[in-house]
């Protein structure tokens, strides 16, 4: 896909997210972008899409106190989809995607696509999200948005190609 394509479907996507949610605020429209940095073009979900995942991401980031971590899983009918999808927002910090994602691979889950910006973020004392912004009185944070496989993955030992005892997700 083309630059001028990859940026016409992140506009369509911006315009979604105001249209879908307007009361949301402008750092919402930030988050969409910046979910979406890293993603390779052909990767994009349709524009709805993408700006309904910001929105409900903006919404569990928009309050959290100091040194809490805000997570929820969201069953494949509360996303309009057939996949599941779990939204963490913490503090960030080393090893936090490994951890995450042995955690779901511990429960024999898939991982279909994870969206993982660090943004830098200014809050009130009460945890309120202000600004999604670089500057004085930031701290960085780790969102995360991750689209789980349709079913979890059975685990089984000594599949051929393993070596003995290797543990093979099918």
């Amino acid at each position: 896909m083309t630059e001028p394509a990859r940026l016409e479907l992140l506009r369509l996507a911006q315009d979604a997210l105001v249209r879908l949610a307007p009361t949301l605020p402008a750092e919402a429209v930030a988050l969409l972008v910046r979910l979406h940095a890293d993603v390779p073009s052909a990767e994009f979900e349709p524009p709805e899409a993408m700006a309904a995942g910001a929105a409900s991401l903006f919404t569990l980031a928009r309050d959290r106190p100091a040194g809490t971590a805000r997570l929820r899983l969201l069953p494949p009918a509360a996303v309009g989809g057939p996949h599941a999808v779990v939204e963490i927002v913490t503090d960030d910090m080393p090893f936090l995607v490994d951890s995450v994602l042995g955690a779901l691979a511990r429960q024999g889950r898939v991982l279909r696509q994870l969206l993982h910006p660090v943004l830098a973020v200014r809050r009130n004392a009460a945890g309120r999200l202000l600004a999604l912004e670089e500057g004085q009185d930031t701290v960085a944070e780790s969102m995360m948005r991750i689209t789980l496989g349709a079913a979890p993955a059975t685990l089984l030992a000594g599949q051929p190609g393993a070596a003995s005892g290797d543990w093979v997700a099918l």
